[in-house]
């Protein structure tokens, strides 16, 4: 069945059967497919859409078209038509001779890797001491062996202990955490694990940013001394960033948005992380290309906007009423909004109504009251 060709409105539907007719002849369909598995960073058009009677040439210049980017893995996307279609015209495809079938969205997963699970090195097979000669003094160890003890130990520095302090901390906070330590403390985060031993302790909740630190030397159990450092710790992390311009009042679409990395030093200040959360809602205020979205750069389309006629329900002891009106602003579900009744025209007359449903509004009994007085 072609979903595609059933959900569009009317004039749209007309403009398609223009495009199929165009194409009938030579019967070249791009037929979409109801969903898709990627595993790569971009999903093409040969992943959703299947190109049937194109010229071979043809139809992997199309197939090789970037339609959006690959979701994270192990998440999904949805594409809809709109999506195919705009990516195409950007490609600078001609549209009049493809027929475009098949479903109106396209579920776009791409899989987790697969874990891989190293192979454990064989462990040769210990030598047997041999039998000490006493004419030979017991061998000297290799330098090597000094060299390997020596690397060992610098693992174990105060540098290393406080960058786990500060990656544990940080650890409920997804992204990859940097760190920068103060020239001041470089002397104190040589000192290495043994003869040391450390504690290491914050002076605040912060866990990135410009963090306060203070780690105690102990040496063989006794407090040696306490040495104060600083350190910046900053979160990279993929965030949701507008491809182009994006007007006030306008339905989001995926094509315009995607992931960029970006660096935070306040967790405050991190936006929206999945592109889910921004498409299909209405932008709060112009967004200008390459700026990040918030939670407050986006709002649920309103259900009702200003200057629709509504359908106004209203309550007077155990009757219901029903009338129409004019919504004098915009509001979604649950929101208080202003409107009009049919054959009113004073300011006097307005109600104050909940949003209640697409074009549907309820008022309160005791404005109805003051209404018919």
């Amino acid at each position: 069945m072609n979903t595609l060709r059933r959900r569009q409105p009317a004039g749209v539907l007309w403009a398609t059967a223009i495009v199929c007719t165009c194409a009938a002849a030579q019967g070249e369909e791009l037929r979409i497919r109801p969903s898709a598995i990627v595993d790569g960073e971009s999903v093409l058009l040969s992943h959703v859409a299947d190109l049937i009677n194109l010229d071979p040439s043809q139809s992997e210049t199309l197939g090789r078209i970037v339609i959006y980017p690959a979701p994270r893995p192990g998440g999904e996307i949805v594409l809809h038509v709109r999506d195919i279609r705009a990516a195409l015209v950007e490609a600078g495809a001609n549209l009049a001779t493809i027929c475009m079938v098949g479903s109106a969205r396209c579920a776009v997963t791409r899989p987790l890797p697969p874990k891989t699970v190293s192979p454990k090195p064989l462990q040769p097979e210990p030598e047997r001491p041999k039998a000490p000669v006493p004419s030979q003094a017991a061998p000297k160890p290799q330098p090597r062996e000094v060299q390997v003890e020596r690397d060992r130990q610098l693992d174990h520095t105060l540098e290393a202990a406080v960058r786990q302090f500060i990656e544990m901390r940080a650890a409920a906070v997804e992204g990859r955490i940097e760190i920068r330590f103060s020239p001041a403390g470089s002397e104190a985060l040589a000192h290495t694990s043994p003869p040391y031993e450390f504690r290491v302790r914050s002076k605040d909740d912060r866990r990135i940013g410009l963090l306060s630190l203070e780690a105690d030397l102990l040496r063989d159990g006794a407090m040696v001394r306490t040495v104060p450092l600083v350190a910046e710790a900053s979160l990279v992390r993929e965030v949701v960033v507008a491809r182009r311009a994006i007007n006030r009042g306008e339905t989001i679409e995926g094509r315009a948005l995607k992931l960029e990395a970006r660096r935070f030093t306040n967790e405050s200040e991190i936006g929206l992380t999945d592109p889910t959360l921004a498409i299909g809602r209405q932008s709060s205020g112009f967004v200008q290309g390459g700026q990040m979205l918030s939670s407050a750069s986006v709002q649920d389309k309103p259900m009702v906007t200003r200057g629709q006629t509504v359908t106004i329900w209203m309550r007077q002891g155990g009757l219901v009423i029903r009338a129409s009106g004019k919504a004098q602003g915009a509001g979604g579900l649950g929101d208080r909004i202003e409107v009009l009744r049919e054959g009113t025209r004073r300011k006097s007359d307005l109600l104050d109504a909940v949003v209640t449903g697409p074009g549907t509004v309820s008022v309160e009994p005791t404005q109805v009251a003051l209404g018919a007085g």
